[in-house]
């Protein structure tokens, strides 16, 4: 399966926009520890800090408007 568009649902579409472009710009890193550190430090709240889990490593942050995002690395952070 490939996810060629994804929708998120939000209640306040400017405060929404800030964050998705100032603040957290891609779901994929390639350096998970790195975005961990730079998200952050720009005040994001992560629900799950980054975790080994099988062939990628994934941490899972608030986005301010009540979504939970997954941010991944592929090769378990390796």
């Amino acid at each position: 399966m490939r996810i060629t568009l994804a929708s998120v649902t939000v209640n306040d579409q400017a405060h929404a926009r800030r964050f998705y472009t100032e603040v957290a710009n891609s779901f994929e890193s390639l350096d998970i520890q790195a975005e961990y550190a730079r998200l952050q430090a720009k005040g994001v709240v992560f629900r799950t800090l980054p975790t080994p889990a099988g062939p990628v490593t994934v941490a899972v942050f608030d986005d301010t408007c009540g979504n939970l995002i997954q941010l991944h690395q592929a090769g378990g952070g390796e």
